[in-house]
């Protein structure tokens, strides 16, 4: 009988099951070995963080001011104060962020709005002499797929180490021996957040930045499978893996947009899963891929 964790890794794998309904067996499975940390970060990501959040959650976007002859026109102003008023901690529940991604077709090429609270507006105006009526910060929907993504891979990563520590589980349940490798090992799902990077993501803070002066390589759909295929050659030994991982970014590149792109990029994940270090900062992107 396939156990939770068994379960937790296919169902990461495939694009199609909803970070939520990850995230809820992610609970079960946390619960029944007693892992008090993990979940009490899985219902974070449920219900949304009511204080401070992860890193991966800082996000910066535009500021930018609405006029009714103009339009949306970015803010000026000191560089510092612009930088604070863009940086946004998102704190919605895992749900809603894929319910954004879901509705960004609608949208088009539309940015997320985040509206500053009153109290912010009349202190950016008491800084810069008044004239701001609305004023939002402009977040990319990729920067939202990028934090979905990124708690896909924790989930991913975290249920690799439980088998790795010896702990599958039968159907729902675990055994004694389980449970106590499980406490001894501190297997919490926090250790595995790694460094990720989506678009213009970068620092050791993890947080991620769209449009900002970051340096990095910039991962978008032009250069995406290419930046991909470097990184694979430059970044795994020599051997069937990296033959067959090559072969299915062709593959993944010539089906993007098709009806077989979601099926070439599961077999894609499932060879790649010993690198996931690799190739996670693609992963974003790519998955981005199957609902454009």
């Amino acid at each position: 009988m396939t156990g939770l964790v068994e379960e937790l890794q296919r169902e990461a794998l495939d694009p199609q099951i909803p970070v939520s309904t990850l995230l809820r067996k992610v609970k079960l499975t946390a619960v029944k070995l007693r892992l008090d940390d993990t979940v009490a970060w899985a219902d974070s990501e449920l219900s949304g963080y009511k204080d401070d959040v992860p890193d991966y959650r800082v996000v910066r976007g535009i500021l930018q001011s609405h006029n009714h002859h103009w339009g949306w026109r970015n803010v000026g102003g000191d560089p510092q104060t612009i930088a604070a008023l863009s940086t946004r901690k998102v704190s919605e529940p895992i749900g809603s962020l894929e319910a954004l991604i879901q509705g960004a077709a609608r949208r088009g090429d539309e940015p997320l709005i985040i509206r500053l609270p009153p109290r912010t507006l009349a202190a950016l105006n008491e800084s810069n002499g008044g004239g701001f009526d609305d004023v939002a910060v402009h977040i990319g929907d990729n920067i939202v797929v990028g934090i979905v993504e990124h708690v896909r891979n924790m989930v991913f990563n975290w249920a690799l180490e439980l088998e790795m520590a010896g702990i599958s589980g039968e159907g729902i349940s675990f055994n004694l021996a389980e449970r106590e490798r499980a406490l001894t090992s501190n297997i919490n799902i926090e250790r595995f957040e790694g460094t990720f990077h989506q678009g213009d993501v970068t620092g050791s803070g993890n947080k991620s930045y769209v449009r900002s002066d970051d340096k990095s390589t910039n991962i978008n759909s032009n250069n995406l499978f290419s930046l991909l295929s470097s990184a694979i050659s430059e970044g795994t030994p020599e051997g069937n893996t990296k033959v067959e991982m090559l072969r299915l970014v062709r593959e993944l590149e010539a089906t993007q947009g098709g009806a077989e792109y979601p099926n070439t990029y599961q077999r894609f994940i499932a060879v790649a899963a010993d690198h996931m270090a690799l190739i996670g900062p693609f992963v974003p992107a790519l998955t981005a891929l199957i609902a454009s």
